[in-house]
This record gives structure tokens, C-alpha cells and sequence, in this order.
């Protein structure tokens, strides 16, 4: 990882760089007050400003602390030597000593750069006041929250001497482009998005965060990819004494009430008053170290969130384990929040301390949830009591099936199914294994196997009467309801086989009926809505899955083991609907919601996404997704993805030329295996056979044969993808084939598929080249550039020289753009920012030699007004006078 340079630390911070600099260099200005969190960044702001500021200003720094609060002018001390000989002295002379001081002797402006400027005694604050209100000098403060900015640095503002600004955390979107600046290459989603939610928005934090957990191997590169790999643990040196200084600031009382909101992540109000007087509290709230809700339940939280764990990590071993006690006599673990309850039952685990069995076993669940697998086996192991043990082994059959131990899994599953009389455990764990079981072998016989032990289950609950003590009206329908399910488990068998013939009736009939049952209702809508999409009717299908995952929505606790069942399922409906940007919308919000299941399953989402990027003839794009996809689903595959997105990757590297990538991949593939089912293995198998046809030709009569077996088990929208591929091959004679499977499927892309396929069996070079232009305009390269050439191939045969020439010249330009076009894999991760419309005006009239005043009079602004505008188009453009901007073209203007 290179060393971060300060345009990469300051990715959002350019505006309120330019701004700054423009209260120093202003006529009318005299400086700015930044007050900002610690590891915000306020220091690479001032170091920006004056870089940015040059040979225009000179620099002189001082530096408060806590020891020089109580001194007179201690802050400014330095300046002020010459007084220090012994005699008294009065507030005249120090103002004349610091005016001596700052004095430049030359044209450039006396910048004072103070860094923790809330240590300012009162005198130097009156001082600094003076100076500005004499315009000897210009100011740049920097301000921590803590303990409080000084009185008279505000007046400064109000009186109009200083323009304040406050540094706040940088957005989502930042963070990430931060992210992948610092790493300098590509970075998996789920890897950036826990960084970066870790770090708050805070830059410091971030760019530690990164360099510990390279340091530990929790972040590791392979073959060009960042991947999480461990859980994130710990910090940087650098972190730990940034923030032992900072606490060193405050009395024992405000710390240890900061230790005790840091210990437990969060705490009510009323039980942070238990252990600090409420004073403390206010001091602290006051001073912006926390922050407290306005819920009926009032919530205490640090205002850096990051500075809790590192807190945590420097706290003595002794005092933790006596404050954990004490947060442990006082709070109600059945009604704290879901992270002070983890943390609670983690210390008890560790410390020996005594929780009730009940809380244990919520934490297992909560853990599982979230994916923490360490706590929730240690959890679930420590659960004793004879009502809870069941409960217990359920979660540990949850770990299981998190980490991947397929094997441990089905025995523990099994072994419950047929010894336990709770047929709602028995529903569970079968459900575990079946639907929730997302795993590499998971095929019909064995989903069949699992379906066949349930079953037995079931009788034997009915045979001893377990299914019939609820009443004489709940026991049948509770015996009706268990089979039914058992029987929705076999019908998934058979769709993982590719057997859909048969099915559509009967899930009808079962989702028609099953408005009492939330799980047989929500999973025979996610069966109904799989056959629908596969055989072609893929607009009906997105409405089955949409209705699928809104009822999963309403009983999120319930019905979580088919959360990525429903979710996937939703998703390939809505690629085969050709809905791609909502797919994107969907994976994005499962991200944002989970951040955990991204870590577990990023690598299918990364999937779905390059596979709409195939759909949609983004290549590049596509080759970039998919290569992210491939590396994340080496290292974590529970939907048995790889072979797909190794597939789909060598294709999209065949068609952009890369020869040694598609190897690559083609290689690992055939080591690897089948896909996860029938139609996952048959589109894999076509990518393949695609690509391979790139290099080596002769690829035609097996993609035929796919496409045989495609059809052969109705799998409609699969035939017509691997019909396609067998055009794009060469074979132009699939073309009459293809329009009419493309015809019978619903959906956007497959109304592109079926006018691509008319023009082309219909031999229509222009109704093609029309085709081609459309295709262009929705960001279709693959089907624009193909159809280009499928153009100007008949044209030639046809010897129409008139329109060959124009069409040849479209089929270059197209096949450039695809080939040579916008290539995330080589390109920079993200560009600098554009400069507004009316910044390019003002660069415009300075590039023509017009003076501020000129511009001024153009656009009716002020002097200051412009220089502003100046001073952000320089910040921009990495220039420092306005003389470099007739060293620029107006094209730079928007790189």
C-alpha cells in the first residue's frame, strides 16, 4: 500500500480547503476557526491551505496542550522570547513581541497556523482578537470540541474577524472512494463497506484501520483484489497514542464515564447516571465528546464512534474487569439493545461472571445473526439449563451452517430431526439444512434425503401425538402444515435438478392455501416464482419474488434461515426480467442492511451484478465486477457460485482479447466442478464453450447441445442466453431459433434479444445498424458492436459498397468502445472533481486574460466572491496561480 498523499486524505475536503485559503488571502478577510473531532482531518486541511497558498503566505505554528492553558500567552510563548528576560510585562508589549514576530518583511502574509487552539488562555485569545481587528496578521485555528472552543475565538466569528467552519464526517460515498485510493487497486464491496462502516467517516481512522488489519492479514490482495479474510481486531499504535493524548485532557471522572459508554458500546442515560454524577454527563454532552437520543429511551453513545474499541484496548485489564462487573450488576439483559447484550455475555463467557441462561442463548442467536460465529458457538456451548439445551444446539447447527462444516451440520441436523419432540425445532433445523443449507452438493438427492428425514420426523411426532395436543381443529392443520412443507423441500429438490414439469400446479394450489402458514407461504411463492422465471415468464416471476421478499420483510425474526433462499431467488428473477438496475438497487440494500451477510455472500451478489453487466454488453465493466466476484467466492462460496462467475469471467475476458485471463479462469473452472444446479451448470457451460470459440473456433455444435438440454427441461430463458451466445459464436443460423424462444420470455431483455434475432434472421443490415445505435444508447456494447458487424457482414456479401463503407466505419467505432473503451481494471478507481458551470466561466475569462475585477462586473459578484471561486477552481485543478490556469486546456477542466 503506498503512502497516502495528502489529495487522497483530503477526497472531500477540496471546497473547504479553497474556502480557508480564501479567508487568508482575501483583503477583507482575516482567517478561519475549524473546529473538527479528532482524526478528521484538520491538520491536512492547514497543510493544504498553505501548500495550496505557496510563496503568497508565510507559515508560523504554535501548539496548545492542556499544561499550557493555565499559563499566560503559554500557547503563544514562542513568539514572545524577547520578554522572558526577567522584567514585568504588560499586554502592549506582548502584542508589540508577537507583532515583531509575525512580521514577514516581505510581500507574503503572515499566517498563524495554531493546532489545538481550545487551549488558548483568555489573554492570548484577547491578543489574537487585536491583531486580526490591526490586520497584522491572518489566522488559521484548529479546534477539538473538548474541552470547549474559547469565548473570544466566537466573537472573532460573530464580530466578522474569522469565518468559522466545522469539519464534519465525511459521507458513505467518500469514504469508499477513500478506500480505494488507499489501496490503489480493487477492493471487494464487502471488504470496503466494513472498513468503512468502522470508521465512521472518520479519515484517520480509516487509513489505520486499513494499515492494522493489513498488518494482521484480516486484509489480504489476491490477484488484484482486497479481501476481508478475519474478523477486525484491535488498532495501530498511532491510533492509541492520538487518543491517550486527547484523554490525558480529561479529569478522572469524565474519563471514566467515557470508558464505561466505551466498554458497553452504549448505555441508557439512567444507568450511566448510576455510576457519574449527572453533571459529568453534561459536561460531557456539552462538550461533544457524546452524544445522547431523544428516544423514549434516552441512548448514550460516543461522538467517535471509532475511539470506543481503542478505548477498550488500552483500558487496564483490572479496571475493565471491575467496570464490566459493575455494568453487569446494573443493566437488565433482557431488555438491553443487541450490541450491549453481546458484549455483556462475551464478558461473562470470559470473566466467569454469572448471566442467566436465556440471555446466553439470545446472544448465540444475536451473534449467529450477525455472523459472530466465535461468540455464538461459545455461547450456545455455555447454555445448560434442560429447557434451553435444544434451543442451544439449533444455534450451534446455525454456526455450522455459517462456516461451512456441511458434514457436522447434517449430522447434528439429523440427529435432532429424529430425537426431538418440538415439531417447531424439527421445522427449523430442516429448514436450516434445506433452505437456509445454501452449500456446495446441496442437489435434489440430497434435498430429497433431508426432505425423506423430515417425513419420518413428522410421523413419528404424529404417531406419539405431538401434532395433535393442540386441539382438535389445530392438530390436523398443524399435521397438514408439517407436510406440506416436508413436500415444498422435495419440489426444491426437483427445481435444483432442473425438473420444473409438474411443479407449477401444485405451488399454486399450496401458496393459494397457506396464508395461515408464513414459511410455506413465503417459500412456495419463492418456488412459484422460480418456475415462472425459468420457463419464460420472467414478468410474473419478479412479481412472485418482489412479494416473496416483502412478506420475508414482515417477519424478519421468523422466517431468517430463507433470507438468502428468498433473496437469491429474487435476484436471478430479476435478471431474467431484465430489471438490472433494480438487481443493483436490491444488492445495494442488502448491503447497507447487513453488512455481515455481505461478508458471507458478497461474493454472489458481485455475481449477479457482473452477470447484469453481461446481460447488458458492458464488458469491461463486467470483466472488472466478475473478477471481484471470483476472488471473494474462492475464499467464501456457500451458494457453490464460483463455477458460474469463473465461467461468466472467462467469457467476458475471450471477447475483450485477454487470452491469459480466460485461460486462467477456464482452467480453475474445470478444476472446480459443476455449478450449483442444473441451470446454473448449463449457462456455466456455455460461457465456457463461448469463450474457448473465441480463441480456438469449433465451439458452435456444443453450444447447440446445451441449448438442447436447456429445452429438453423447459428451461426457456436459459435456451434463449445460450442461443445467443452460440450467435455471438458465429453460428448465424440459431438466429430463426432464437427469435422464437426469445418471443415465448417476458421481459426487457428479451424483447432485445427477439429484435436482434428478427434483424438478423430477416438478413436486415439496416434494421441491424438501427438496432446497433439503440443498443449503443442503453450501454449495450457487446449487442452493439455485434450487431454492427453482423451488418457489414452482409452488406459485403450483398456488394453494396454504398452502405458498406458507413457500416464498416460504425462496426470500428463500436468494436473500439467495447474493446478499448472505459476499463475499470486499468484505469484510475475515480477522478478528480469537475469543476462547476460557472467555475469553467470564471476559468474561461482567466484563461482570456480578464482580470477579478473583470469577471466581478461580468457575473455581478463580489471581489471576494471571485477570489472564492478562484481559490476552489485552483484547489481543483492542483494549481496555486491563476497564471497556470493559461497552462490549462478547457478539457482538463472536467478530468
Amino acid at each position: 500500500m503506498r503512502s497516502p498523499a495528502s489529495h487522497e486524505i483530503l477526497l472531500g475536503r477540496e471546497e473547504l480547503v479553497a474556502d480557508i485559503l480564501a479567508t487568508v488571502l482575501s483583503d477583507d478577510g482575516h482567517g478561519s476557526l475549524l473546529v473538527g473531532d479528532v482524526g478528521l482531518g484538520k491538520t491536512s486541511v492547514a497543510a493544504a491551505v498553505l501548500e495550496l497558498g505557496g510563496s503568497k503566505i508565510r507559515p508560523f505554528h504554535a501548539f496548545g496542550s492542556s499544561a499550557l492553558a493555565s499559563e499566560p500567552f503559554g500557547v503563544l510563548a514562542p513568539f514572545l522570547t524577547g520578554l522572558h528576560d526577567g522584567r514585568a510585562f504588560s499586554s502592549s508589549d506582548v502584542l508589540r513581541a508577537l507583532s515583531s514576530a509575525l512580521r514577514t518583511g516581505t510581500d507574503e502574509r503572515a499566517v498563524l497556523v495554531i493546532e489545538d487552539a481550545q487551549f488558548l488562555d483568555d489573554s492570548s485569545a484577547v491578543l489574537l482578537a487585536q491583531l486580526a481587528a490591526a490586520n497584522q496578521a491572518r489566522f488559521i485555528l484548529l479546534c477539538a470540541p473538548f474541552p470547549a472552543v474559547p469565548a473570544e475565538l466566537w466573537s472573532m466569528c460573530s464580530d466578522g474577524l474569522l469565518k468559522s467552519f466545522e469539519l464534519a464526517p465525511l459521507p458513505p460515498a467518500t469514504m469508499l472512494e477513500l478506500c480505494r485510493h488507499l489501496l490503489g487497486r480493487q477492493v471487494s464491496p464487502s471488504a470496503s463497506t466494513t472498513l468503512c462502516r468502522r470508521a465512521f467517516g472518520n479519515p484517520m481512522f480509516l487509513v489505520e484501520l486499513i494499515k492494522h488489519a493489513r498488518s494482521t492479514g484480516a486484509l489480504v490482495e489476491h490477484n488484484g483484489v482486497w479481501l476481508l479474510v478475519h474478523e477486525l481486531k484491535g488498532s495501530t499504535k498511532h491510533v492509541r497514542e492520538v487518543l491517550r493524548y486527547h484523554l490525558l485532557q480529561l479529569g478522572e471522572v469524565q474519563r471514566q464515564a467515557l470508558d464505561y459508554v466505551a466498554l458497553a458500546g452504549s448505555l441508557d442515560l439512567d444507568t450511566l447516571r448510576q455510576v457519574v454524577s449527572s453533571s459529568t454527563v453534561d459536561d460531557l454532552q456539552e462538550s461533544k465528546l457524546i452524544v445522547i437520543s431523544n428516544d423514549s429511551v434516552r441512548v448514550v453513545g460516543l461522538a467517535v464512534p471509532p475511539m470506543g474499541e481503542v478505548m477498550c484496548e488500552i483500558l487496564p485489564a483490572a479496571k475493565t474487569m471491575a467496570m464490566r462487573r459493575t455494568l453487569l450488576l446494573l443493566l437488565d439483559l433482557s431488555a438491553a439493545r443487541p450490541e450491549t447484550l453481546l458484549r455483556c455475555v462475551r464478558w461473562a463467557l470470559e470473566d466467569g461472571f454469572d448471566v442467566p441462561d436465556i440471555s446466553i442463548l439470545k446472544a448465540a442467536q444475536l451473534a449467529n445473526r450477525l455472523e459472530l460465529t466465535d461468540l455464538a458457538d461459545l455461547a450456545a456451548a455455555a447454555v445448560t439449563s434442560p429447557g434451553l439445551e435444544e434451543l442451544a444446539r439449533l444455534e450451534q447447527a446455525r454456526t455450522m451452517a455459517v462456516r461451512g462444516e456441511y458434514p457436522a451440520l447434517q449430522e447434528l441436523t439429523g440427529e435432532i430431526m429424529a430425537t426431538s419432540s418440538d415439531p417447531e425445532m424439527v421445522r427449523l433445523v430442516a429448514s436450516l439444512c434445506g433452505h437456509g443449507g445454501l452449500r456446495p452438493g446441496l442437489d435434489g438427492a440430497l434435498l430429497t434425503t433431508i426432505a425423506s428425514d423430515w417425513r419420518e420426523a413428522v410421523d413419528r411426532l404424529s404417531g406419539e401425538g405431538r401434532l395433535s395436543d393442540e386441539g382438535s381443529m389445530k392438530g390436523p392443520q398443524l399435521l397438514t402444515e408439517h407436510r406440506t412443507s416436508v413436500r415444498l423441500l422435495e419440489i426444491q429438490g426437483m427445481h435444483r435438478d432442473g425438473n420444473y414439469h409438474g411443479s407449477e400446479d401444485e405451488l399454486a394450489q399450496i401458496f393459494a392455501t397457506s396464508a395461515d402458514c408464513p414459511s410455506n407461504l413465503l417459500v412456495s411463492c419463492t418456488l412459484l416464482s422460480e418456475v415462472l422465471s425459468a420457463t419464460g415468464r420472467a414478468v410474473q416471476g419478479r412479481e412472485l419474488s418482489s412479494r416473496a421478499a416483502d412478506l420475508l420483510d414482515l417477519d424478519v425474526e421468523a422466517l431468517a434461515y430463507y433470507r438468502e433462499f428468498v433473496v437469491r431467488n429474487h435476484l436471478l428473477a430479476l435478471w431474467h426480467a431484465g430489471e438490472f438496475s433494480l438487481l443493483r438497487e436490491v444488492v445495494d440494500h442488502e448491503a447497507d442492511r447487513n453488512t455481515a451477510s455481505m461478508q458471507r455472500h458478497g461474493g454472489s451478489y458481485q455475481l449477479a451484478k457482473g452477470l447484469c453487466d453481461l446481460a447488458q454488453g458492458g464488458m469491461n465493466d463486467a470483466l472488472a465486477t466478475l473478477v471481484q466476484a471470483v476472488e471473494a467466492l474462492r475464499y467464501r462460496d456457500p451458494g457453490n457460485d464460483l463455477p458460474q462467475a469463473l465461467a461468466a469471467a472467462a467469457y467476458a475476458a475471450a471477447v475483450l482479447g485477454r487470452e491469459t485471463i480466460k485461460e486462467s479462469y477456464a482452467k480453475l473452472y474445470e478444476a472446480t466442478g459443476p455449478g450449483r444446479d442444473t441451470a446454473s451448470s448449463l449457462r456455466s457451460r456455455a460461457f465456457l464453450l463461448a469463450a474457448k470459440g473465441i480463441f480456438e473456433g469449433n465451439s458452435r455444435p456444443q453450444l447447440r447441445l446445451v441449448a438442447d438440454e436447456a429445452a429438453a427441461v423447459g428451461m426457456v430463458h436459459v435456451e434463449m442466453d445460450v442461443l445467443m451466445l452460440g450467435i455471438h459464436a458465429g453460428d448465424l443460423g440459431l438466429a430463426l431459433r432464437l427469435k422464437a424462444v426469445a418471443s415465448r420470455c417476458e421481459g426487457r431483455h428479451a424483447k432485445n434479444v427477439a429484435d436482434y434475432a428478427k434483424a438478423l434472421s430477416e438478413k436486415d443490415p439496416l434494421a441491424l445498424l438501427a438496432f446497433s445505435d439503440a443498443a449503443e444508447s442503453d450501454g449495450r456494447e457487446l449487442d452493439a458492436a455485434r450487431s454492427a458487424g453482423n451488418a457489414v457482414a452482409i452488406l459485403s456479401r450483398r456488394g453494396d459498397r454504398n452502405r458498406l463503407h458507413s457500416a464498416q466505419r460504425v462496426a470500428k467505432r463500436r468494436l473500439a468502445t467495447l474493446v478499448h473503451g472505459h476499463d475499470p481494471l486499468s484505469e484510475r478507481l475515480s477522478t478528480g472533481p469537475q469543476l462547476t458551470r460557472r467555475e469553467r466561466k470564471v476559468a474561461a475569462m482567466v484563461h482570456d486574460g480578464a482580470s477579478n475585477r473583470d469577471i466581478a462586473a461580468e457575473f455581478g459578484l463580489s471581489l471576494r466572491t471571485v477570489e472564492g471561486h478562484l481559490y476552489r477552481i485552483f484547489a481543483k485543478l492542483g494549481i496555486s496561480d491563476r497564471s497556470e490556469i493559461a497552462n490549462t486546456t478547457s478539457e482538463s477542466w472536467n478530468a
